[in-house]
């Protein structure tokens, strides 16, 4: 039997108006005759569809009122994948095919692979959730696969901060007075009010992931260490956290300060000056990366903008940007970080501060590494 019964066109759809530009499959053996999930497929579909149809989507046609109060995009999968600062549309990282359609409690959860597919082989960018309210049958709308997912988790609140954990963890109240302490020293320092932060956070990022919906998602499994991202464009915002428990400060730093400098090129290199990277201090991360340039000599960092890690542990670019930062703040304090973080061009920044052209810039980044303490530990 050919392999394409893998992937049979949504047939029954083709007699529904509107529908003659959608490029969605179904797997065989998923019901589409089914009463209870065929409108909601019906309305899956008719949501892909605005992906090719339309540069602005009204996620009001599709989503809660409140829930898009809550953010412009409610739709997760449309904002995090490639980035956290990112809003790649999934449906542009390959062609989807829906793989299982299950009713259950006036609720259609609907799988979706999406990928891309040749002579050679199947290449899956990711396999997603999403779950589709059919209580008013004439009016489906779309559930928040974040709040559905994590109805069974436990909640704490301390001070700004709301929790949500796995029911296996046992709540380290240790690590959140660590972290409140760390986001005081912030919020003294750029005289802010503290911000009401939804902060969600599991063993490993897969964990992470599946609560956003992803049965798999590119580069799942590789990266066993801590990892976040800030969504600050939610009310409240959010924290997605893995491997640091409740005390992930460098994705907090990014809520309080990318909401004041939004386009700054120091975002990681302050997030880093408060909160470290992946859980150890700046320091340690420093001497890394001096150990590296000990090896590689050569080594060229010219253009950090597309410069990738060094390693699975260690980015010279927050490296450099941090070192940037601490040594503005040496000289002039919070005043200083300021006007540095107001810059919008590395370009700039560079020939202002140091009165550096490109060809210079490593020459410079160089000399503020080797400068740093030689000795450093975990944070």
């Amino acid at each position: 039997m050919s392999c394409n019964f893998l992937l049979v066109f949504f047939a029954f759809l083709s007699s529904v108006a509107g529908y003659s530009q959608i490029n969605v499959a179904v797997n065989m053996g998923v019901d589409t005759l089914n009463p209870k999930t065929r409108g909601a497929l019906e309305f899956y579909c008719r949501y892909v569809s605005e992906f090719d149809n339309s540069i602005h989507i009204d996620y009001s046609k599709y989503w809660p009122k409140e829930k898009c109060s809550l953010t412009e995009v409610p739709d997760i999968f449309n904002t995090k994948f490639g980035n956290g600062h990112g809003s790649v549309p999934i449906y542009n990282c390959g062609l989807p095919t829906i793989i299982y359609a299950k009713w259950r409690n006036d609720t259609v959860q609907i799988k979706t692979h999406v990928g891309i597919y040749d002579s050679t082989g199947i290449y899956t960018t990711a396999i997603i959730n999403y779950y589709v309210d059919i209580t008013n049958p004439d009016q489906p709308r779309f559930i928040i696969p974040l709040f559905f997912n994590s109805q069974s988790w436990y909640i704490r609140k301390v001070r700004n901060i709301t929790y949500y954990y796995p029911s296996y963890h046992v709540f380290n109240n240790l690590k959140a007075d660590s972290l409140i302490l760390q986001i005081q020293r912030l919020e003294q320092d750029w005289q802010l009010k503290p911000i009401e932060i939804n902060y969600y956070f599991a063993r490993t990022a897969e964990e992470i992931d599946n609560l956003l919906g992803y049965d798999y998602v590119a580069g799942m499994g590789n990266n066993s260490l801590p990892s976040g991202v800030a969504l600050i464009n939610w009310k409240p915002p959010m924290v997605l956290c893995s491997g640091l428990g409740e005390n992930y400060v460098h994705e907090l730093v990014h809520i309080y300060i990318d909401s004041i400098f939004p386009t700054t090129v120091l975002r990681e290199g302050i997030a880093m000056f408060y909160g470290g990277s992946r859980g150890y201090s700046p320091q340690f991360h420093a001497e890394r990366l001096r150990k590296y340039l000990e090896k590689n000599p050569n080594a060229d960092f010219s253009d950090l903008r597309s410069y990738q890690h060094m390693d699975g542990l260690t980015n010279p670019r927050y490296v450099y940007e941090w070192l940037i930062c601490k040594d503005i703040y040496s000289k002039e304090g919070i005043k200083g970080l300021k006007r540095a973080l107001g810059y919008t061009s590395l370009d700039e920044l560079m020939r202002v501060e140091y009165g550096a052209e490109k060809a210079q810039w490593n020459k410079v980044l160089v000399s503020f590494l080797f400068d740093v303490e030689q000795k450093s530990t975990p944070r």
